[in-house]
C-alpha cells in the first residue's frame, strides 16, 4: 500500500491543472509560432504588392511621358503643315453646298453629328462653298486628331501588355 500524505482525489486534481497548463503552454506555443509564420506571410504579401504597385506605376509614367512627347511632335507638325496650307492651296471653290450639309450632318439621317449645337444649327447658305485651303485644313486636323488617338491607345496597349 501506498502511503502519501496528498488524498488521491487532490493528486488527481492537481495532476489535471499540471496537464492543462502544460497544454495551453504547448498550444500557445504553436499558435504563436502559426501566428509568427502567417504575419510573415502576409509581409512578404504585402511587400511584393508593393512592388507591383510601384512597378506598373513607374511603366504607366513612362507610357505617358512618351506619349506626351509623340503628341507634342505631332502638334508641332500640325503646325507646321497649317503654315504651309496656304503656299500650296488657291483658296477656291471646292465643295459645294449640299456637300457641306452632308459633311455637317445636316441632312437629318444621323443624330450623332460632332461639333457644337451652334456649329450644327447653322444654316448653310445655297450659294456658300469650301475652299480647297479650308479642305486642306481639316485634313490635317484629322489626321493630327487620327494620329494622337493611335498614340494613346497603342499607349494603353503597352502598358497592359507589358509583364
Amino acid at each position: 500500500m501506498n502511503f502519501s500524505l496528498i488524498p488521491l482525489p487532490y493528486r488527481i486534481l492537481g495532476s489535471a491543472i499540471i496537464f492543462l497548463a502544460y497544454s495551453m503552454f504547448v498550444f500557445y506555443g504553436g499558435w504563436k509560432e502559426c501566428s509568427v509564420r502567417e504575419a510573415a506571410k502576409q509581409k512578404d504579401q504585402a511587400v511584393a504588392y508593393a512592388k507591383m504597385v510601384t512597378d506598373e506605376q513607374q511603366k504607366g509614367e513612362e507610357l505617358a511621358k512618351k506619349l506626351q512627347e509623340a503628341t507634342t511632335i505631332i502638334t508641332a507638325n500640325e503646325i507646321e503643315r497649317k503654315k504651309n496650307v496656304s503656299k500650296v492651296t488657291t483658296g477656291r471653290d471646292c465643295l459645294n453646298s449640299a456637300t457641306l450639309k452632308l459633311l455637317r450632318n445636316e441632312t437629318g439621317k444621323d443624330e450623332t453629328s460632332g461639333g457644337t449645337d451652334a456649329e450644327n444649327a447653322r444654316e448653310i447658305a445655297p450659294n456658300e462653298f469650301a475652299s480647297d485651303t479650308e479642305v486642306a485644313e481639316w485634313a490635317i486636323i484629322a489626321q493630327t486628331e487620327y494620329q494622337v488617338c493611335a498614340k494613346r491607345l497603342n499607349s494603353l496597349i503597352d502598358w497592359n501588355n507589358h509583364e
